[in-house]
């Protein structure tokens, strides 16, 4: 957040950091397609049993108890994409 208000006190527009109100929408429906395209390749590759050995972890095991992954997909996309986006277009300013 840091860095967004840095942008801002910059006057770097809501437009040019990708935030503006009339493209929230269309970026929101593009990274949804993006996602799913991501899913269906990675769920492919875990079900394939060529590549299924890489998607296995023994490391994972004993801190996956119920409910962990729908938080940690929820702590990896609220917490650690924003930030990274946010930082990643200022650079390109």
């Amino acid at each position: 957040m840091a860095v967004l208000g840095l942008a801002r006190a910059c006057d770097v527009s809501w437009a040019e950091l990708g935030l503006d109100r009339r493209a929230i929408g269309c970026g929101f429906r593009t990274g949804v397609a993006a996602g799913a395209c991501l899913a269906a390749v990675t769920s492919a590759g875990a079900a394939w049993p060529a590549t299924r050995r890489f998607f296995l972890d023994e490391r994972a095991t004993p801190a996956a108890g119920p409910g962990v992954l729908p938080g940690e997909l929820a702590r990896i996309t609220f917490a650690a994409v924003p930030p990274e986006e946010l930082i990643y277009r200022s650079a390109l300013l």
